[in-house]
C-alpha cells in the first residue's frame, strides 16, 4: 500500500499503478526477489528518477533518453519538460522496459 501511496502521490495514473505492480510480479517471479522489495524498488525509483534501484531488477532505463523521447511525443524539448513531465517520461520508459523483458513470465503464470 505505501508502494501505491508514494506513485500515487507522484502522479502516477491508476493504470500505471496497475502495470508497475505486474512488472514488480513477474520481475520478483523471474529474478526470485520478494514482490514488496520488487514493488518499492520499482516505485521508489520511479518517483525519485533514481534508476540504481531498477537495476536489481534487471531494468535499465537510462532518464534522459526516456526524457528526451516524451518530450518529442508532446512536440516539446526535453528542457521544456516540467518535473512532473519528466517522472512520467521516466515512468512510462520502465514500465515499458518492464513489460517487454518480463512479459513472457505473464503469459505462464
Amino acid at each position: 500500500m505505501s508502494s501505491v501511496a508514494v506513485t500515487s502521490s507522484a502522479g502516477l495514473s491508476n493504470k500505471q499503478i496497475l502495470q508497475l505492480g505486474e512488472v514488480a510480479k513477474n520481475a520478483s517471479v523471474a529474478l526470485g526477489v520478494s514482490m514488496p522489495d520488487a514493488m518499492n524498488r520499482l516505485s521508489r525509483g520511479i518517483v525519485k528518477l533514481e534508476p540504481e534501484l531498477l537495476d536489481e531488477l534487471g531494468l535499465f532505463t537510462k532518464i534522459e533518453p526516456a526524457v528526451e523521447a516524451y518530450a518529442r511525443q508532446l512536440g516539446k524539448t526535453a528542457t521544456q519538460l516540467t518535473d512532473f513531465e519528466r517522472r512520467q517520461a521516466f515512468a512510462t520508459a520502465v514500465l515499458k522496459e518492464g513489460t517487454d523483458k518480463y512479459s513472457e513470465l505473464a503469459e505462464v503464470s
